[in-house]
């Protein structure tokens, strides 16, 4: 069998990052609805009870939902992360001018952004789709004047702790949305994107 030793049409070299048009969005829907259910797969019985409830269909409705209004929001960013034949394989929102509201009330407010969704096909974590949309959010942020960004990951979502980690988002605080189930415990995750 002859190499040809072109990468594939998922490797590093060949994934684009880029704005979200309209046409993205039943793509990112689908990608959003399997990285979400992925990142509760170890969740405890309440919270997995509560989700199961829930129609596929019902989750990907509302990432739709969502991202149209996010598309339509100048206060908002959305990129997408596409294969060489452009598949969407990810994408990641932000808003540009959001102070973290989980901080005390005191702290500096001014130039934050917030990452507000991270999601990637499961099936291509490790192929740094993840680390391309970080940098890229985070360049979008810096020319948007931004000098903090922060951003709530759920506490056993590991691959998104180990990749937060990595990019140099630190431990701020933490939170539990669902007091009544213990179950949706949550970290405030900040880093300095100064130039």
């Amino acid at each position: 069998m002859e190499s040809t030793n072109q990468p594939s049409e998922d490797h590093p070299d060949t994934v684009t990052v880029s704005n979200a048009v309209t046409a993205d969005i039943e793509q990112m829907s689908v990608v959003g609805t399997a990285a979400f259910l992925a990142q509760f797969e170890d969740a405890p019985e309440p919270l997995q009870a509560r989700i199961n409830v829930v129609s596929n269909q019902s989750i990907q409705l509302g990432f739709a939902k969502d991202l149209t209004t996010a598309l339509n929001d100048n206060s908002k960013a959305t990129i997408v992360a596409r294969n060489a034949s452009g598949e969407v394989l990810g994408f990641a929102q932000l808003s540009k001018n959001k102070p973290c509201v989980f901080l005390p009330k005191d702290h500096d407010t001014t130039n934050w952004a917030s990452l507000d969704m991270l999601y990637v096909n499961p099936e291509h974590h490790g192929k740094s789709v993840r680390t391309r949309l970080m940098q890229a959010a985070e360049e979008i942020c810096r020319k948007e004047g931004a000098e903090m960004m922060w951003l709530i990951a759920y506490e056993r979502n590991l691959p998104a702790l180990i990749l937060y980690k990595k990019c140099g988002f630190g431990l701020k605080s933490n939170t539990v949305f669902d007091k009544q189930i213990d179950a949706r415990n949550s970290l405030v995750l900040v880093k300095s994107i100064r130039d």
